[in-house]
C-alpha cells in the first residue's frame, strides 16, 4: 500500500488551503477607537456603519471602555443594535492612554505593572456586561502595543479568547491573529490608500485570513477618505472576499480539529469487527435475492381489527418487529468505514484504510457478499409493496462511506483497481436513483425524503464523476427550498409530523449537506435566496431550540425529544458556511452522542472530518 498523501498538519488546514485556491481570503475589518462624544457616537462610525451594512459586510468595533462608565443610554444601544447586526464589539482597553511610569512615556498595555494591566482588563470586562449585557471575545490593545505582563494579565480573562497584534514573544493561551503590514486600509495612520492597499492585498490573497484596520473618526473631515474605504470594500467584494470577526474565525479553527483521541480510540476498536454484508442477513419476507437490500416501513403495524391483513399506519411510532438486520449493517458499515477512514487520515497508520477497504470490498466489490446497486426491496410493507421509493432514504448511511473513498484514494491509500470497482458500483447506484421509477418518486416525494435523495445523488455523483447529476442537483437545492421554507424559516411540511422538532433537523441537516457538496464559486447555494429567503433563514428559525427546548412554538415530538438536538455535521457545516459565531457556539455545547438507535439513524453524518475539505480530486 502507498504511504498516505496527507499528513495531520496538512488535513487539518486543507479546508482553509483549498478555499484559497477556490475563494479568496477571508477578510478581518478592524475599526479601532469607538469611545462617546458628548454622550454620541461619532458621525464617523455611523457613516460607516450605514455602508457596511447597506453592503451586507460584517466588521468589527474596538471599544474604548472607558466610555462605558458614563455613556448615555443612547450610546450603549448603538453598540447593542450593532452587535444584534452582526458586528463583533471588541475589547480595545480601557483608556487608549499614554502613562508615565518612572519619566518614561508608556502605553496602557506596555511598559505598565503586571497589577495595572489586569485591573484595566477585569475592569473593560466588567463594564461590558454591566452596560452591554455582553462578554467581550477578542482583545486588541490600543497602539499595537503589548508586552510580556500583557500575556501574563490577560490569564484572568478565561472567557476572552482572542488577542489580535501580540507583540510580544511571552507565551499565551489565547488564540493569536497575526497582521500583514503591508495588507491595511490606512498607509499612513488614519489615510486610506487604495492602491498601496490593493498591492498588499494581491501579494497577500492566499493567506487564510488577512486583518485591515482602519479609524472612521478620521474619515469625516476629508471625504476623499471615506470614499477610497468604501472603494476598498467594494474591491473586496468583486472579489468574493468573505468578511469575517475575530471570533468568528476563532470558531471555526477549534472547532473544525478533530477529536483526536476519541477517533483512534473508536478505530482501533472497529479494526476487529469483521465485514456484515447484507447477505449475512436473509428474511423470507424479502421478495429479493441474498444480495437485495430489504428494510420494512417505520411506521406500519398490524391491523388490530384484522391481524393477518394489510398493515396500516401509525405516523411517528416504530414498529419494533421489522426487519432491520440489513439498516443496522449498513449504519455499522458507514459508522466503521467513516471513523477507520478518519483514523488513518489524521494517525498515518495503513492498518486503519486497509480495514476500511476489506469492509469496502466485502459490500461492494466482492461477488459473492457484493449488495447489488439499488433499493428495489426497502421499506415494503407486509400485505401492501414489496418495496418502496422512499426506502432510497435508508441509503443515506452510505454518504460517508463514498465520501471516504474519495478521501482514502486522494491520500494514495486505495490501488487504481479497488478504486474504479467502488467508482463503478457507486455510479451504477447513482443512475439507478436518477432513472428508476423508485427513484423519481422519492425525488419528487416532497418533504425531507425529495431533499435527502438530493444529497445523496450529489455525492454520489461527485464520487462517480457524473458533473451532469451534480449539476442536477444545484437546481435541484433551488427547487426544493422555494417550494419546502415558508417566510419564518420553517418546513411546513415537517412541522405537521408527529416529530417536527426531529423532521425539521434531519431536513436542515440534508440541506446542509446537499449545500457543502454541489455549491460552487459561482454558485454558492448557501447564500442562494428563494422567494422567502437562504438556507441560512432556516437556521436562524431553529437556534433558539437547539439550546434551550423550551423555546420550541410547536408541540413536542412524541419520541426521543429529550434527547435532541446532537452535535450534527449540518450545524457545524452551516456555522462555518456562514461565519455565524452562534451556530458554532451552539455546536461547541452540543453533544455527539446518540443515546437511541432511532436517533443514530436519522443522522447518518458521524464525523465532521470528513465534510472539512471542499474538493479532493
Amino acid at each position: 500500500m502507498q504511504r498516505p498523501a496527507l499528513t495531520l498538519f496538512f488535513f487539518c488546514f486543507l479546508l482553509l488551503q483549498v478555499r484559497s485556491q477556490d475563494f479568496p481570503s477571508q477578510v478581518i475589518l478592524k475599526l479601532d477607537d469607538l469611545w462617546n462624544e458628548d454622550q454620541l457616537v461619532h458621525p464617523g462610525w455611523q457613516q460607516v456603519v450605514d455602508f457596511l451594512n447597506a453592503e451586507a459586510v460584517t466588521g468589527t468595533i474596538g471599544v474604548v471602555c472607558e466610555s462605558l462608565e458614563a455613556g448615555s443610554d443612547a450610546y450603549y444601544q448603538w453598540i447593542k443594535d450593532r452587535e444584534e447586526e452582526g458586528f463583533e464589539i471588541w475589547h480595545h482597553g480601557y483608556c487608549h492612554c499614554k502613562p508615565t511610569v518612572e519619566g518614561v512615556e508608556q502605553r496602557e498595555f506596555r511598559g505598565t505593572s503586571l497589577q495595572d494591566q489586569r485591573e484595566h482588563l477585569l475592569l473593560a470586562q466588567q463594564l461590558a456586561a454591566e452596560k452591554l449585557q455582553l462578554t467581550f471575545r477578542t482583545f486588541g490593545a490600543p497602539y499595537n502595543s503589548t508586552d510580556a505582563q500583557t500575556a501574563e494579565a490577560l490569564k484572568a480573562l478565561p472567557d476572552l479568547k482572542v488577542w489580535l497584534y501580540k507583540e510580544t514573544d511571552a507565551p499565551t493561551d489565547k488564540y493569536v491573529l497575526e497582521r500583514i503590514p503591508e495588507v491595511n486600509i490606512e498607509y499612513p495612520v488614519h489615510v486610506p490608500d487604495f492602491e498601496k492597499f490593493k498591492a498588499g492585498f494581491e501579494k497577500y490573497r492566499s493567506e487564510p485570513v488577512l486583518i485591515i484596520q482602519g479609524h472612521p473618526r478620521s474619515w469625516v473631515a476629508q471625504p476623499e477618505r471615506f470614499e477610497t474605504f468604501k472603494k476598498i470594500i467594494r474591491y473586496l467584494k468583486e472579489r468574493q472576499t468573505t468578511f469575517t470577526t475575530p471570533y468568528t474565525y476563532y470558531l471555526e479553527q477549534s472547532l473544525v480539529q478533530p477529536n483526536r483521541r476519541a477517533i483512534l480510540d473508536s478505530a482501533k476498536r472497529y479494526l476487529e469487527y469483521a465485514p456484515r454484508p447484507v447477505t449475512r442477513y436473509l428474511c423470507d419476507r424479502s421478495a429479493g435475492g441474498p444480495h437485495d437490500f430489504y428494510s420494512e416501513g417505520d411506521y406500519w403495524w398490524p391491523d388490530p381489527n384484522n391481524p393477518d391483513g394489510p398493515y396500516i399506519r401509525q405516523d411517528g411510532q416504530t414498529n419494533p418487529d421489522n426487519f432491520t438486520a440489513h439498516r443496522l449493517a449498513m449504519r455499522d458499515l458507514s459508522r466503521w468505514v467513516a471513523a477507520l477512514t478518519s483514523a488513518y487520515l489524521i494517525s498515518e497508520e495503513p492498518r486503519y484504510a486497509e480495514q476500511a477497504l476489506v469492509h469496502l470490498r466485502a459490500w461492494f466489490v466482492d461477488e459473492q457478499t457484493r449488495m447489488n446497486p439499488h433499493l428495489l426491496y426497502a421499506q415494503a410493507i407486509k400485505g401492501r409493496t414489496t418495496g418502496r421509493g422512499i426506502g432510497i432514504i435508508d441509503a443515506i448511511h452510505l454518504i460517508e462511506v463514498a465520501r471516504s473513498i474519495q478521501l482514502l484514494q486522494a491520500a494514495g491509500a486505495l490501488s487504481v483497481t479497488d478504486y474504479s470497482a467502488l467508482q463503478g458500483w457507486f455510479g451504477e447506484f447513482v443512475e439507478w436513483l436518477s432513472t428508476h421509477p423508485y427513484g423519481i418518486a422519492e425525488r419528487d416525494h416532497g418533504n425531507n425524503h425529495s431533499t435527502w435523495w438530493a444529497a445523496q445523488v450529489a455525492v454520489f455523483a461527485d464520487l462517480a464523476g457524473r458533473t451532469d447529476l451534480l449539476a442536477s442537483c444545484r437546481a435541484r437545492f433551488k427547487l426544493l427550498l422555494s417550494t419546502q421554507m415558508n417566510e419564518e424559516g420553517g418546513f411546513p411540511d415537517e412541522l405537521q409530523r408527529t416529530k417536527p422538532f426531529n423532521y425539521s433537523l434531519f431536513n436542515l441537516e440534508a440541506f446542509s449537506l446537499l449545500a457543502w457538496v454541489a455549491s460552487t464559486p459561482e454558485d454558492n447555494l448557501w447564500t442562494w435566496e428563494s422567494p422567502n429567503g437562504s438556507l441560512y433563514k432556516a437556521w436562524q428559525f431553529m437556534q433558539p431550540a437547539l439550546t434551550d427546548r423550551s423555546a420550541w412554538p410547536f408541540p413536542p415530538d412524541v419520541e426521543h425529544f429529550d434527547e435532541l438536538p446532537i452535535q450534527s455535521t449540518g450545524l457545524l457545516l452551516a456555522g462555518l458556511a456562514y461565519h455565524d459565531r452562534y451556530l458554532l457556539e451552539t455546536w461547541s455545547l452540543l453533544l455527539p452522542e446518540r443515546r437511541s438507535q432511532e436517533i443514530d439513524r436519522t443522522y447518518p453524518l458521524r464525523q465532521p472530518l470528513l465534510w472539512l475539505t471542499r474538493k479532493t480530486r
